[in-house]
């Protein structure tokens, strides 16, 4: 018997040659996506005579199993409590001539190409004794599994819909925060909730209360337009953070508010035109649209924000002034302050050298990365929505960040 090591390259190499000189495939396997190995495979779809598919996790493509949904010699193992579908077994015969290929390789675009793998190419006869014990494995795994079915099909592509934000956030590289040696708050991501709201409180409750007082107006001003753009240019100006205190009090429920909380934009005079017009009071489109990608309720994901990203530049396309950190995340946290906290010079460096990162390089396009998922992993970030006062600083939790980074001055003259 022929036994030869192999890396993921040389993995899905040998199996596009194994595939088209072997008649029959045995196979089980963990996981199985689109690649340009799964076009051949399903292009040879008749020499399949035994294939277990596993959808743990759900790392399977729906997509992928849809198409191999009428051959009736693919199942997919379904899975058993406290217990993974875990295999990687490609067998071939040709009469008595057999091969199997076995090790940490899916059948997946980066177990056969770009992954960090390690596989055995068996080689022999059909009786071998390795040989026939692998693939009697595998017609086991077979029968164990089950048809694909359009029920089950249609109940598998809800699912991995439902868990895809989740998929996303566990196949990035682990984010390990390292604090400044000059961190006002080196313990800031392992606080917990409790430990996290004393901290807010031990600021300042007289300006907290009225942060949350802000906050909650915003949370009413945006839940009765369905569009940033059918808000009143006042209280737009408001949300933006930069209404003059005679506008401000002309409109009673926003009257008598500091705005300048989470972010004073007064001095953003570019911004400024973008949120309401000077003649019209209208809100630039793209600035509109970007507000609007932000869903107003439930998880926001990084492809919401990169729409924002994306939106908010084109608002500013015609300026020789782009529009900038500090005016984008004050839009942000004011519309989801649970997800987001404006970002402006009186807080940039002392965040950054609480989560461990450098000022320089943060930007519109590493925001995401850089503050947001960092302090998604937090504990008081994650923690359950408690009652009360606290309730309130929950719903507020990732903007009120800016309580622990406040001074006089960073709202002084505001309105």
């Amino acid at each position: 018997m022929k036994i030869t090591h192999l890396d993921a390259k040389e993995t899905g190499q040998a199996l596009k040659r194994l595939m088209l000189e072997y008649r029959d495939f045995h196979w089980a396997v963990a996981w199985a996506t689109v690649s340009p190995l799964s076009t051949e495979l399903l292009k040879l779809q008749r020499k399949i005579k035994r294939l277990v598919i596993g959808i743990d996790f759900d790392h399977t493509s729906p997509e992928l199993l849809r198409h191999l949904m009428p051959a009736k010699s693919v199942h997919v193992a379904t899975g058993k409590a406290n217990s993974t579908f875990h295999p990687k077994v490609y067998g071939f015969v040709s009469g008595d001539r057999a091969a199997v290929l076995i090790g940490s390789s899916n059948f997946t675009r980066g177990g056969t190409h770009a992954n960090e793998e390690a596989c055995l190419l068996l080689e022999g006869g059909a009786n071998d004794p390795p040989i026939q014990s692998l693939m009697a494995d595998v017609d086991a795994w077979w029968k164990e599994g089950v048809e694909i079915t359009p029920e089950f099909l249609d109940a598998y592509e809800r699912r991995c819909a439902a868990t895809k934000e989740h998929r996303k956030a566990l196949a990035k590289k682990l984010i390990v925060p390292k604090p400044k040696a000059d961190a006002k708050h080196p313990t800031l991501l392992s606080l917990t909730w409790q430990e996290y709201v004393e901290e807010i409180k031990r600021h300042g409750t007289e300006h907290l209360k009225l942060r949350l007082q802000v906050l909650g107006k915003a949370a009413t001003i945006f839940s009765e337009s369905s569009s940033f753009a059918d808000i009143e240019p006042i209280e737009r100006k408001a949300l933006a953070g930069y209404v003059g205190i005679n506008e401000r009090d002309s409109i009673p429920r926003i009257a008598h508010l500091d705005w300048g909380w989470f972010g004073s934009m007064k001095g953003a005079g570019f911004f400024k035109n973008r949120v309401a017009d000077g003649v019209t009071g209208r809100a630039n489109r793209y600035l509109s649209d970007a507000v609007d990608c932000i869903p107003p309720t439930g998880p926001v994901t990084e492809d919401d924000y990169n729409g924002f990203v994306q939106r908010f530049r084109k608002a500013f396309a015609d300026s020789e002034r782009q529009g900038r950190m500090a005016s984008a995340t004050r839009l942000l946290a004011i519309k989801r302050p649970d997800y987001f906290v404006c970002v402006d010079s009186q807080n940039r460096s002392e965040l950054a050298a609480d989560i461990g990162f450098a000022a320089s390089k943060l930007s519109l396009d590493s925001y995401w990365e850089l503050v947001i998922e960092s302090v998604m992993t937090a504990k008081w970030w994650s923690a359950r929505r408690p009652s009360g006062l606290d309730r309130r600083i929950w719903d507020g939790r990732m903007a009120l960040l800016d309580v622990m980074y406040y001074t006089p001055r960073s709202v002084a003259g505001t309105a």
